[in-house]
């Protein structure tokens, strides 16, 4: 993440850091919303492949797939208490882990 990085940007990022060797795979990642930016909690990472032919599209394409496959799933389980946070304090962010099994 950081300053400028979404949409297209994340994905030609990613890609970048893949050709040079860094990292395997994108991801989903969902977060709790605070006032700044892609600052709240995370609570929830998904892995997602990258194939060596991808540009930015095709990358943005497959992660956008699982994140709306993933997104009603991780949401129920926000609704339903298996997964919060008091808004405030980074300690108090709950997350049942059997709600991912």
């Amino acid at each position: 993440g950081g300053i400028g990085m979404f949409g297209h940007t994340i994905h030609e990022a990613v890609l970048h850091a893949y050709r040079r060797g860094e990292i395997r795979e994108s991801e989903v990642c969902m977060h709790f919303v605070t006032g700044e930016y892609d600052r709240g909690p995370i609570f929830f990472r998904y892995g997602v492949a990258i194939e060596p032919t991808d540009d930015a599209y095709v990358l943005a394409r497959r992660v956008q797939t699982v994140e709306h496959q993933l997104q009603p799933i991780v949401t129920n389980h926000v609704v339903h208490g298996r997964i919060g946070w008091d808004g405030l304090h980074p300690e108090t962010l709950l997350l049942d882990l059997e709600c991912f099994f």
